[in-house]
């Protein structure tokens, strides 16, 4: 398993948006939607999440805006699944620069085929505010 991660400030930004656009979300800033994370998610059972593939959870869903940005976590998910050995996960600075991968990471085994490129398709985009930049600094620390 390959994963090219996004950077978790612009996505968790931009799945406060997409969440306002689709009416799950209901807090009128992103700043009060950060706040009211913790308490949303303590809702969440976190074992059941990772390892019963049935179980939901509507806040996990629709209102974890930092808990989805926590790459290591992602990362050891994914390697738990898939052998550790096949298992690579890719900050959003290692492919950003070509993010149709028409060129591997360096850390990728030259056994693994590339098949062409990917085409790449805008979701879920839409002109949203700017995000104060203490809020910037204060997930990027997160």
């Amino acid at each position: 398993m390959i994963a090219l991660l996004r950077d978790p400030v612009a996505r968790a930004h931009s799945n406060y948006w997409d969440r306002k656009a689709f009416g799950t979300e209901d807090l009128g800033w992103f700043e009060d939607a950060l706040a009211a994370e913790p308490d949303r998610m303590a809702t969440v059972d976190k074992d059941r999440l990772l390892y019963d593939p049935r179980y939901y959870s509507f806040h996990h869903d629709h209102h974890s805006y930092r808990a989805r940005g926590e790459t290591p976590n992602n990362c050891d998910r994914g390697s738990t699944t898939f052998r550790r050995t096949g298992c690579w996960c890719f900050p959003p600075r290692t492919c950003s620069a070509n993010p149709a991968g028409r060129s591997r990471p360096s850390s990728v085994s030259s056994n693994i085929p590339i098949a062409g490129t990917i085409p790449l398709r805008r979701y879920n985009g839409r002109s949203t505010p700017r995000l104060d930049p203490a809020t910037q600094a204060e997930l990027a620390d997160y």
